[in-house]
């Protein structure tokens, strides 16, 4: 590797996700905030829809694979085995972008569909415009697996900050332009999509810049290399018990959607959900508006649910921190136990314990003390 892409500490590596995952976390807060504001709960609402499908196909595609295919990158660098390191490579690649491609053409030709299951009909625009994204996350996923392998988290870090700031400028700018154009608040929030699709494009061609030098200076070595049909048996042996785990909770969340977003309707067609801004609907519809009563509760359905999830945001921030720490530690270990050198691996779980501690704690207390009336 070149001078400034050198292996960094487990401790050094962590800093650079932590320090991108605040940076993310603050430009995502001047993202959604105004966003809110442009297309409302309801088209809030449509935007979650849309990255509840998402994270699913996401999930399953891309939740193990990364950890395994670091791992793996990790124990074949430590001891020398550069071929080995362009196998798993090369592999990893063709199983991430076949997963991905698959999740993208489900997002982009059952749009209508997955909408219409989970009760909000009019999201099916955001779920469309999110779905060329599962594709680039394969692309995405691949460097930063490569990278990470070599406890090289720069890479990862600036592509995550830059992320972020593309999609807080072509999201909004999207997001307010469709608005003014089309009136419509579920075109707007496909708008805010776009930003995101956008975002993930020049993350590709950010990364691919930083592989390929990378890739090059790998040393030749002449060492045999597994097959890669053995080398995906590896990868997906430690990838599917992860993927399972992750892809099911987000599933349930999914489910969940489906039947709360029911039982939403259900309640404010029975009346048994009071809210001054139902009486606003409920007087538009006796005067005559275009929307239908079954529209008009799908909309406050919608509009709710956007509130819930705006919520979700503030308290799921805290879990966000854990991960650059989860994203150094396992190559570092993987390195440290290749090497047998097990008290570099105590001290570096400890390391880890300690530093998790310092963020989920003062987390705790910050959201018990925002949550108390």
């Amino acid at each position: 590797m070149s001078g400034s892409e050198k292996k960094q500490t487990f401790l050094h590596g962590a800093a650079l996700l932590a320090i991108a995952t605040a940076v993310v976390k603050l430009i995502g807060a001047f993202y959604k905030i105004p966003l809110k504001m442009i297309i409302g709960d309801q088209g809030y609402g449509y935007f979650t829809t849309a990255y509840d499908i998402y994270s699913v196909l996401l999930m399953i595609s891309t939740a193990g694979l990364p950890i395994a295919m670091s791992r793996m990158i990790s124990q074949a660098n430590s001891l020398g085995k550069y071929n080995q390191v362009r196998r798993v490579y090369t592999t990893s690649r063709a199983i991430f972008l076949g997963l991905g491609l698959i999740s993208s053409l489900l997002m982009i030709l059952m749009c209508r569909l997955f909408a219409d299951k989970l009760g909000q009909p009019d999201a099916w625009f955001a779920i469309l415009c999110l779905g060329p994204c599962a594709l680039l996350m394969g692309f995405i996923s691949t460097y930063r697996g490569f990278f990470q392998g070599q406890e090289n988290m720069r890479p990862t870090s600036n592509s995550q900050m830059l992320e972020a700031v593309i999609k807080l400028v072509v999201g909004l700018a999207a997001a307010f332009l469709l608005l003014r154009v089309t009136g419509s608040v579920a075109m707007a929030a496909g708008g805010a999509i776009l930003g995101v699709t956008f975002s993930c494009v020049v993350s590709v061609f950010y990364l691919y810049g930083k592989l390929r030098p990378s890739y090059r200076e790998l040393p030749q070595t002449g060492e045999e290399t597994t097959s890669g049909r053995q080398t995906a048996k590896e990868l997906l042996a430690i990838a599917i018990p992860i993927t399972i785990g992750s892809a099911g909770l987000q599933l349930l969340t999914v489910v969940e959607t489906g039947l709360y977003m029911d039982r939403l309707v259900g309640l404010l067609e029975t009346g048994r959900y009071v809210s001054p801004l139902i009486g606003v609907l409920e007087q538009e519809i006796a005067a005559g508006s275009a929307l239908s009563a079954g529209t008009v509760y799908e909309q406050m359905a919608a509009s709710l649910k956007g509130i819930y999830n705006f919520a979700q945001t503030i308290f799921n921030m805290p879990c966000a921190f854990i991960i650059p720490i989860t994203a150094s530690v396992l190559p570092a270990v993987t390195a440290f136990l290749t090497r047998k050198e097990h008290a570099q691996v105590r001290e570096t779980e400890e390391s880890a314990a300690r530093i998790t501690g310092l963020l989920s704690l003062p987390c705790a207390v910050g959201l018990a003390v925002v949550a108390s009336p």
